[in-house]
């Protein structure tokens, strides 16, 4: 993978992203050690953590964040970007936002000391606070930049008016975002401070130049999945993603590559910056990051596809 400027920053980073969120869960140790191995093998440097991933198993503390420091003592490379979030509410209070300087400070500080590193190169909010100016927030992130603690700052699960708002102080958005599309039960079910990028979103990104950084890219697989015969995951099973699917596999077989690989390449075809997590289980899965970054999708294959998520998003309206 070729490295790429991100957005208005001096950061240069490959065009995917690591996902590291089930570092210390469903990944043990070894395997994560192995996988950010292959990573860099393919010309990987960009990584995705936050401070509350594990904290929602009684014990496990930021074992994301201290398997990446363990990894980045060990291995000591020369040019990796790791990217962390601090600022998610408290699984006791959720309702109470804890972006705010005290808190972000201290997230900011534990997340230093997990990955012994003395200054974080991208740094999210991993969550918004309306009741916050952008002046507000924009202030204390800014002090943090002049006080040597994090390089550049961006906002995860943000709405479009507030990325109007904060314009061009912001140097990316990290928003849910896929070829898949969320039922109504879904959205309902889900965690409601999340938010998916929209239309109005991708006019503001597009505007201000604003790098999008989406998680949940691949839709917890959803499309593998069907690819292999089997169901989505959960609720990404419905007959809208169905619809998306066939479309998806007829190009698939054209361009001789997985669902999984177009999905992804489609993201990067944006006429915006986008930079797709994705989270891996298994060192071959790696390899599937050089050939996304690698397909050139015909303009056909980009029409097709625009064609039949109308078409899904229509499906949806009549659930």
């Amino acid at each position: 993978m070729d490295h790429i400027r991100f957005g208005k920053t001096d950061l240069s980073v490959s065009p995917m992203c690591l996902g590291t969120a089930p570092f210390g869960l469903q990944t043990d140790k070894q395997t994560a050690f192995q996988l950010l191995d292959a990573f860099c093998e393919v010309g990987g440097n960009f990584l995705d953590t936050a401070n509350v991933y594990c904290k929602w198993v009684p014990g496990k503390g930021n074992c994301s964040e201290r398997i990446i420091g363990e990894w980045l003592r060990d291995r000591k490379p020369q040019d990796m970007v790791v990217a962390t979030k601090g600022g998610h509410y408290s699984f006791l209070r959720p309702w109470v936002s804890r972006v705010t300087e005290k808190a972000v400070r201290s997230d900011l500080e534990e997340s230093l000391r997990a990955l012994s590193k003395d200054c974080i190169d991208f740094y999210w909010l991993h969550r918004d606070n309306e009741a916050l100016s952008p002046d507000e927030v924009s202030d204390f992130m800014e002090k943090l930049v002049r006080e040597g603690k994090i390089r550049w700052w961006g906002i995860s699960n943000l709405t479009a008016a507030r990325a109007e708002a904060f314009g061009d102080r912001l140097k990316g958005v990290s928003n849910q975002w896929s070829l898949a599309l969320e039922s109504r039960k879904m959205a309902e079910k889900k965690d409601q401070t999340t938010i998916r990028t929209d239309g109005e979103m991708i006019r503001v990104l597009e505007e201000h130049t604003i790098p999008l950084v989406p998680y949940t890219s691949g839709a917890n697989g959803c499309f593998a999945a069907m690819e292999k015969g089997k169901p989505c995951h959960g609720l990404w099973d419905h007959p809208a993603n169905r619809l998306i699917f066939e479309t998806l596999k007829k190009w698939a077989v054209k361009l001789d590559c997985s669902c999984y690989v177009l999905g992804q390449a489609w993201l990067l075809a944006q006429p915006f910056e986008v930079f797709p997590v994705a989270a891996v289980s298994r060192r071959e899965q790696i390899m599937d990051f050089e050939a996304i970054c690698h397909l050139r999708i015909p303009e056909e294959c980009l029409q097709d596809i625009h064609g039949v998520l109308c078409e899904a998003e229509h499906l949806l309206t009549q659930e």
